[in-house]
């Protein structure tokens, strides 16, 4: 959409539903969807600027454990979580 102000990085709506884990269909009068602006969000969450993801690529010589410690290092003030390279898909935590 040419001149949109925001980017849509979410699942698309019509892949969402309002159903309660392990349930088999819908649950329309405990559950809802409801949709926000980015700027609105950030606001009623106190996160203007900030980031939730990183993706990195890295050069063919790079150690990923020596750069999984440094951003870890790096990051460790703003309480990472986790950091984990691609294809693993199971975080540390859950080990």
């Amino acid at each position: 959409m040419e001149g949109a102000p925001y980017r849509w990085d979410g699942p698309f709506p019509e892949y969402v539903l309002q159903i309660r884990p392990g349930a088999l269909s819908p649950d329309f009068k405990r559950y809802a969807i409801l949709w926000m602006g980015r700027p609105a969000l950030a606001t009623a969450y106190n996160m203007k600027g900030a980031f939730n993801d990183v993706v990195l690529s890295l050069s063919p010589e790079a150690k990923t454990g020596d750069v999984i410690a440094s951003l870890d290092d790096l990051l460790d003030w703003y309480g990472d979580w986790f950091i984990q390279p691609q294809g693993s898909n199971v975080p540390p935590f859950l080990e």
